[in-house]
């Protein structure tokens, strides 16, 4: 027995010798890699911003109907190429042409957005399009720093607007 306990000493010293040895013998910390994580705010930059005029949704007895009221031949939406700028958590939104009065203010919070739009942008093709009103919204991590949200106030596409509809608005990168 006493042979027996010796080379257990013996393999366990020999164990704990090479679990040291394996260890490098050195004293610096391990260091997780670094990972690209998803931003989750408005970073400045060329965008595309689409104001939509919406839809009305009716649900009665358990069935939605969605519908769309707007004046004959009126643009339900319209793109517009904007730039994205930041001074802190103040994120401002201008059209690319030089001419156009349009412009978003917003205050960032967390992933949420609130503020206010005014004025006059064009298209590349010609629609104008006229908005006035506050805005709130969020940015969606999983869609890639996308904002999105509704526009309470006055939006005209090509001179029309829909009556009584939920206005939208969405920031994309392009």
């Amino acid at each position: 027995m006493g042979a027996t306990i010796g080379t257990m000493r013996a393999v366990f010293a020999l164990t704990v010798l090479v679990l040291a040895a394996s260890c490098g013998g050195g004293t610096s910390t391990p260091t997780m890699p670094s990972t690209a994580v998803p931003s989750t705010d408005l970073t400045a930059g060329a965008y595309t911003l689409t104001l939509s005029q919406g839809s009305v949704t009716v649900c009665q007895n358990g069935i939605c109907t969605s519908i769309t009221a707007c004046a004959v031949n009126a643009l339900t939406d319209v793109a517009l190429p904007v730039t994205v700028s930041r001074d802190g958590d103040r994120v401002t939104v201008t059209p690319v042409a030089a001419g156009d009065s349009l412009r978003m203010v917003l205050q960032e919070t967390a992933s949420s957005l609130s503020g206010t739009v005014s004025g006059t942008a064009s298209t590349g093709s010609g629609v104008t399009v006229t908005a006035a009103g506050s805005l709130v919204g969020v940015i969606s991590s999983i869609r890639g720093g996308v904002a999105e949200g509704q526009l309470a106030g006055d939006l005209l596409i090509a001179g029309a607007s829909c009556a009584g509809t939920t206005k939208g608005w969405t920031l994309s990168t392009r």
